[in-house]
């Protein structure tokens, strides 16, 4: 969902947000107020709890605009912000940022945490308001535990970016460098899977912990992977994927699906024939409709060039969700670039 542009910068809301604002308005409203303020209706809770999830969604977007504004700084191209609710994944242009750049870059977030935490701990200190003195008393403390969390050494946190810098200060070797922050963010996160675990055994609420713990699990793999995943794309250039569409004549859409390998895309009247179009089609509708009917015409997709990378290709075609790119009177197809990877012998051992 995209929100709105910042310095050029689109900021979205990934969707996990929503159920994690619903879960911790009800934990805040049902639990935490109750407990330090006491006596209060459960409106005026209520409304402390979706008052205090906004204004940590506000404070975990200026933690990752900071990130932002120092890349901008450093000259480097930030397309997006995607906001998770504990923090947000900014799509950047380049992995090596080079180590003093993302060291700079890394530390900005916890910076400006520990300063909304200190700013809303000053507020909470002369507050002659309950409301106020209720709402910043949490946020003082939940924005200090965000800093001090996204400064564990544990890739993709924060901190493990800044140990990450080190270690590519040290080895020059960014690969290696990210594995080795990966792995302790895999440690990190099993910890924290067995500790919310250990909290449930003896009657405490750990779901918070176990769910941290699981989604820092995946994220670490998979920013690994993405590493090498886009590595080896950077390194090939066209001649890599393209393939030439083979032209055909015009015929029902279940005869052209099995005419040769699922995923094919034909060349029918100077146009594409996407299998995509036909997604969800039954075998009757297959039966009726002619190929001709789901037909795209070439301008109509992301253009590819010989100057281009694989990964420029393959970037281009995510930020349009279109499955396939046009490479002169040729095609790329997503599917074939990832299958590539795959079938790419040295891709996980790479130097």
């Amino acid at each position: 969902m995209n929100l709105c542009k910042v310095h050029g910068v689109k900021i979205n809301l990934h969707w996990s947000w929503w159920l994690v604002a619903v879960l911790l308005t009800s934990g805040l409203s049902a639990g935490f107020f109750p407990h330090f303020f006491p006596g209060l209706t459960t409106t005026y809770y209520f409304l402390l709890g979706i008052s205090s999830v906004i204004l940590l969604f506000l404070s975990v977007l200026l933690h990752e605009l900071s990130h932002t504004f120092v890349a901008q700084e450093s000259g480097v191209v930030v397309d997006s912000i995607t906001l998770f609710f504990f923090g947000g994944v900014s799509n950047i242009q380049t992995e090596d940022l080079g180590a003093r750049t993302e060291f700079m870059l890394s530390l900005a977030g916890p910076l400006m945490s520990f300063f909304l935490g200190y700013l809303f701990w000053i507020t909470n200190y002369f507050s002659g308001t309950l409301w106020l003195t209720a709402i910043t008393f949490y946020l003082y403390q939940i924005n200090f535990l965000l800093a001090v969390f996204n400064l564990v050494p544990a890739y993709p946190l924060d901190g493990g970016r800044v140990f990450r810098a080190v270690l590519h200060n040290i080895t020059h070797n960014l690969e290696r460098s990210t594995k080795i922050a990966s792995n302790i963010g895999k440690i990190f996160a099993i910890i924290l899977i067995f500790y919310g675990v250990l909290l449930s055994i003896f009657g405490v609420n750990g779901l918070w912990f176990m769910f941290l713990g699981i989604f820092l699990y995946f994220v670490s793999g998979s920013s690994y992977d993405h590493l090498l995943f886009k590595r080896v794309l950077e390194k090939w250039d066209m001649a890599h994927v393209y393939e030439v569409p083979e032209t055909v004549e015009d015929m029902s859409v279940y005869d052209l699906l099995r005419y040769g390998e699922p995923g094919m895309v034909y060349r029918l009247n100077n146009k594409l024939f996407l299998p995509s179009l036909t997604k969800g089609m039954s075998v009757d509708a297959q039966k009726l409709m002619q190929a001709s009917n789901f037909l795209v015409a070439f301008s109509e997709l992301p253009l590819a060039s010989k100057h281009d990378t694989v990964y420029d290709v393959y970037r281009r075609m995510m930020e349009k969700n279109a499955q396939v790119a046009v490479y002169g009177k040729n095609i790329v197809r997503r599917r074939r670039i990832e299958q590539a990877v795959k079938d790419y012998a040295d891709y996980k051992l790479m130097p």
